[in-house]
């Protein structure tokens, strides 16, 4: 063989041996990352999702985390609650005053515990959990379409007892309203004003139909219990919300707390008065019957001052 081939043999040789000892080096060398998380483990099933999408809770919602696997795979252990995305199920509350609505807003900060985004006359969408329409704001079609809406009813009767007391302990836009206009002599003086019942009778038939209008106004006319997707009766609110919100979990929505804590149920801003019956004889009673009818057959309230409403919801 002439020297040549001998040269070329060796030079082969010397590199093949080179090569091996390199792919020999790498592979005992330090162990390359892991490749990017793209999965989410939760409650035992692997599901692709985009990180971007997920929104933390106002108090983020703590669940142990352990790494499993290769891949950097999450799994989440223990969780009870679901985690608020950016897809999840928004919340539209539409206050109904002297309703409790004062409280369901307090409540509605524990259980979703993002911020109340108000928007008087501002009728842009908003990005937050839930939203709250004031009292003077009418619930709009596309609000309907895009949030699980909350609506407030009460017993009318017992609406206005808590109404025209709360104006006669001197609150209220009507209070001021109705004495810009020289009409203070229609509210009590002593409470919880049952020697002022005549002053009563005669605010009910300057003011019936109110709380007819104001459905109206914050719903949506006629007044229909399809109006929004939830009620709340002021008559059992806790147990209303609670209920509202498993409607709204069934749809989408996230919540903090499965039901309302118990240290959180409290009633805010209550009217001074005694019970409702106190403050009615046939007269009183039979203004309020006639002027809004339509929410004693809608809403099923048998009589004035009787909360025994037929059916909780649509």
């Amino acid at each position: 063989m002439p020297p040549s081939s001998w040269t070329v043999l060796i030079a082969l040789a010397v590199l093949l041996i080179c090569g091996s000892l390199w792919i020999l080096q790498a592979s005992s060398g330090p162990p390359r990352p892991p490749p990017p998380l793209k999965h989410l483990v939760h409650a035992g099933a692997l599901q692709p999702v985009q990180l971007s999408q997920f929104r933390e809770p106002a108090d983020p919602l703590r669940v142990p985390m352990t790494t499993t696997g290769s891949g950097g795979l999450l799994s989440l252990t223990h969780v009870t609650t679901p985690i608020a995305t950016s897809t999840t199920k928004r919340l539209l509350f539409d206050h109904l005053p002297k309703s409790g609505g004062t409280s369901v807003k307090k409540y509605l900060e524990v259980m979703i515990g993002k911020p109340v985004a108000h928007h008087p006359g501002k009728r842009q969408l908003s990005d937050q959990q839930w939203v709250l329409l004031t009292e003077f704001d009418s619930l709009l079609p596309a609000e309907r379409n895009a949030f699980f809406t909350l609506g407030l009813i009460r017993e009318p009767c017992s609406y206005y007892v808590s109404l025209w007391t709360f104006g006669s302990d001197g609150h209220g836009q009507m209070r001021h309203v109705l004495a810009q206009a020289n009409h203070s002599d229609l509210y009590g003086r002593t409470s919880p004003y049952l020697d002022d019942l005549d002053r009563f009778t005669r605010w009910l038939q300057m003011e019936k139909g109110v709380l007819t209008r104001r459905l109206k106004q914050s719903y949506g006319n006629p007044v229909a219990r399809g109006n929004v997707d939830c009620w709340m009766h002021t008559e059992h609110l806790v147990d209303d919300f609670n209920e509202c919100m498993v409607q709204f979990r069934r749809q989408g929505g996230w919540t903090r707390h499965t039901t309302l804590p118990t240290e959180n149920q409290a009633i805010a801003n209550p009217s001074t008065h005694v019970a409702c019956d106190d403050y009615f004889n046939t007269e009183r009673a039979d203004i309020v019957m006639h002027s809004d009818a339509a929410i004693f057959r809608e809403f099923g309230y048998p009589k004035c001052c009787h909360p025994d409403y037929k059916g909780l919801q649509p």
